[in-house]
């Protein structure tokens, strides 16, 4: 677990540290994180969605349900194998955080739920993500039909 020092009464950012700090949750952030935990490094992992999986590995929102009849899809099975990798590691995940700064000396300035943070590390990876990948189909040129970046 990070070493820790809560937010004081002043409202001051709580202060996390680690011994690898990786930015984005994506395939590529969390494999980092995964390795790097089983190397026995503390990784601490940011990302501003509330779960991971990157534009590739989405995680769908709670309220959506497949059908019965319905199979997930490559991507959607991935995705859920690597959520569930994750939350069993060691990795200190930490959702809904939008990093506003960089500073040299590898310190994150994120806000999140409970308000600021500080996280540091002596090494970081950034793993900003890719583009949105959109599969054509039918109609998907057509003038108001958008990806969900655009929806989102």
């Amino acid at each position: 677990m990070p070493e820790t020092h809560s937010a004081n009464a002043n409202g001051n950012a709580a202060n996390f540290a680690y011994d690898l700090l990786v930015i984005g949750a994506g395939p590529a952030g969390i494999q980092a994180a995964l390795t790097a935990s089983a190397c026995g490094l503390r990784v601490g992992l940011l990302d501003e969605a509330p779960a991971a999986g990157g534009q590739v590995w989405r995680a769908p929102p709670a309220a959506f349900a497949m059908s019965a009849k319905a199979k997930p899809g490559p991507d959607q099975l991935a995705g859920a194998a690597a959520r569930r990798e994750l939350a069993a590691s060691a990795v200190d995940a930490r959702f809904e955080r939008r990093v506003w700064n960089l500073r040299p000396g590898f310190e994150a300035h994120a806000v999140g739920p409970n308000g600021s943070e500080v996280v540091s590390a002596p090494a970081m990876v950034v793993a900003p993500g890719t583009v949105e990948r959109i599969i054509p189909f039918t109609g998907s040129t057509l003038p108001g039909v958008i990806g969900l970046g655009a929806a989102t």
